[in-house]
């Protein structure tokens, strides 16, 4: 596996990642509302290059995205293919995070599916289930120990 940024040509097979999983494990837990949302935070081009954004890849196929923004200190998208779950793919993206981070502090907004995998993480809740434009999220932090990461 290969981690490495994505650029600019790499944007759309992201993209496409990014809702295949989006749809696979997430919108079900949001309203109509909540799906458009993501939908259009997705297809706004100029939203997404704002984004740092680092791809994890097997045999030259993107198989996870994870994009920051806030200098690589809020997470936005976080997304692995179901097949390749549980593999460790996950945690070699958020360590890419934590190394890249001008805080020590790294802040998401989770979806409610996500709240345990982030948990595994290291991070904790900071605050109670929200509702913002029918997106369904729970803020959560992770305070990075610059001496173990």
């Amino acid at each position: 596996m290969i981690i490495k940024e994505i650029d600019q040509t790499e944007i759309c097979e992201a993209k496409k990642l990014i809702w295949k999983v989006f749809l696979n494990f997430e919108a079900s837990d949001y309203t109509k509302e909540g799906i458009n949302t993501f939908k259009n935070f997705l297809d706004n081009k100029e939203a997404l290059l704002k984004l740092k954004m680092y791809g994890a890849y097997i045999d030259d196929s993107l198989v996870g995205v994870i994009g920051t923004r806030k200098n690589n200190n809020h997470i936005s998208v976080f997304f692995v293919y179901k097949k390749y779950q549980k593999q460790g793919i996950g945690k070699s993206l958020f360590k890419i995070v934590i190394q890249k981070a001008t805080k020590d502090e790294v802040t998401v907004n989770s979806s409610p599916f996500a709240v345990d995998i982030y948990k595994k993480l290291g991070f904790e809740c900071i605050d109670h289930e929200q509702l913002v434009d029918g997106i369904r999220f729970v803020p959560m932090l992770y305070r990075i120990n610059k001496k173990t990461s």
